[in-house]
């Protein structure tokens, strides 16, 4: 649970590590990044999560966070 976070608390996106606030979650984060969920596809630690799948599921203190955007063509 992130409620009662250490002042510390970070998790890392994409290589970067960024403050954690209390009840982040994987999806909140992708719309605070003004990204379309429907066009990116995520990891969190060891799972993986499709463009338009992404989970609610809470970010906690040392989760190592990939956001990747799709693009169509080359």
């Amino acid at each position: 649970m992130t409620d009662n976070l250490p002042p510390q608390a970070t998790f890392t996106l994409n290589g970067e590590a960024y403050p954690l606030t209390p009840g982040l979650t994987l999806l909140a984060l992708v719309h605070s990044l003004e990204l379309d969920p429907a066009r990116v596809a995520a990891a969190v630690n060891d799972d993986f999560y499709a463009a338009g799948q992404l989970s609610d599921r809470p970010l906690c203190p040392g989760d190592v966070v990939d956001v990747v955007r799709m693009m169509v063509g080359g």
